[in-house]
């Protein structure tokens, strides 16, 4: 075998690179390589809490008036006056004006301040002799309060005479004045007091109309 004999130069830079190709770690301290660490970040939404929100319902007061007592109502007088037929009631503690109709007819009234307790009812004529069902009715809630029958005087004292409800035709037939009955309504007139409407009719149809609520 033949012995190659090597400058001292060659085999230095041959020691250097089989040096060099065996470390590899050497290599990477010379070149470091930066990691970054990444971190993952969750986002947590906002949660919405619905509260429930109590809300109180406005209540109505209802005022419950007492019913008027007229169970000391006495009729004084009744009778014709100017063409119609007057009442004079005495009410103890009166402090309102009733609405009051006769056999279905609406009679308008006034509290008589010169007079102690006493309610005037004016309509129109009524017949001699006759039992009638006189109502009154609470002017503020339109509620019957009271009603009583009541014989009327049997002779005119010479103010009149015997007569039915006067229709505006007294001649339609011959059974006018048959079968008389009214339908009555409460209303407020001008001034915004309470008052009564009422169309009449008998056997012959349409009789009268009867309007408390604006002078005639």
């Amino acid at each position: 075998m033949r012995n190659i004999k090597l400058p001292i130069e060659v085999i230095g830079i041959l020691f250097i690179i089989l040096t060099g190709c065996s470390n590899p770690a050497a290599k990477e301290a010379e070149n470091p390589v930066i990691k970054r660490a990444v971190t993952v970040t969750e986002t947590i939404e906002p949660t919405v809490t619905v509260t429930p929100t109590l809300f109180l319902l406005r209540t109505q007061t209802v005022t419950i008036e007492p019913t008027p007592d007229l169970s000391g109502l006495m009729v004084l007088g009744a009778g014709p006056s100017s063409g119609g037929y007057l009442f004079n009631f005495q009410i103890p503690g009166i402090d309102r004006v009733y609405l009051v109709n006769v056999d279905g007819l609406p009679f308008k009234c006034e509290i008589l301040s010169q007079y102690e307790d006493r309610l005037m009812c004016y309509g129109l004529m009524l017949q001699w002799g006759k039992t009638v069902n006189i109502a009154f009715f609470d002017p503020i809630s339109g509620q019957l309060v009271f009603n009583l029958n009541y014989t009327l005087p049997d002779q005119d004292y010479g103010f009149g005479t015997p007569a039915p409800p006067i229709c505006v035709n007294p001649n339609a037939c011959p059974q006018r004045g048959q079968n008389f009955r009214c339908e009555t309504e409460h209303h407020y007139d001008p001034a915004g007091n309470p008052c009564m409407v009422s169309t009449c009719t008998d056997a012959c149809g349409f009789c009268v109309g009867i309007d408390t609520c604006h002078p005639h």
